[in-house]
């Protein structure tokens, strides 16, 4: 079965140039427990991000930020200010830290999701558990130029009335056709919008 569907899977490939890769391939994420019941089962809030001051495109930026708490990330979506493409998004969580200032680069970091080329303007769906103190990355842009749209940097937002500071993150390259490595953090310039969509 498990033969059958990775045959399945490179077909549709092959046929369509894109698709996406769930977060499955890339490990379980179990949902946090607290007292043997759930703390991942309130309602979903959107993380607030600034609006569109400009765009760019080819090689694909993001944010990082530290977790304030435990929380779950329940969802993620390019918004198509920029461009209603189909939209690639990564998520990431650094192992030692915040990603260090480009042109120095990072490959400490494990492999939360990653989505390439997906056709929809809908959120994608996922269920990743974060730690308070985690440091996580989000990256995405839309169309198989990799258009982003770009905000403010340096982004005061909140997670659950948390205070949480969004940090300009980036891969020179296209996350079409890469997945994230060699990952950079840049100033206070500006990051990729890409919505993220939590649970605590």
């Amino acid at each position: 079965m498990e033969r059958l569907l990775t045959i399945v899977i490179f077909l549709f490939s092959y046929s369509f140039g894109y698709c996406q890769i769930l977060p499955s391939q890339h490990g379980v994420h179990h949902k946090k427990s607290s007292g043997g019941a759930g703390s991942c089962s309130s309602s979903e809030s959107l993380m607030a991000l600034p609006n569109q001051s400009s765009t760019y495109s080819s090689k694909v930026r993001g944010y990082h930020f530290t977790a304030p708490m435990d929380f779950c990330i329940s969802a993620v979506k390019v918004p198509t200010d920029a461009n209603s493409g189909c939209q690639s998004v990564a998520i990431v969580k650094f192992n030692s830290g915040p990603p260090p200032a480009y042109n120095n680069t990072t490959n400490d970091f494990s492999q939360l999701h990653y989505t390439s080329c997906l056709a929809s303007t809908d959120k994608i769906t996922v269920d990743i558990s974060v730690s308070q103190g985690d440091v996580i990355g989000i990256y995405g842009c839309r169309g198989t130029g990799c258009v982003i749209s770009y905000g403010s940097g340096n982004y005061s937002t909140t997670i659950a009335e948390n205070a949480v500071t969004l940090y300009r993150s980036l891969m020179q390259f296209n996350l079409v056709s890469n997945q994230m490595k060699e990952i950079s953090s840049e100033g206070g310039t500006s990051i990729s919008r890409v919505e993220m969509y939590y649970k605590n």
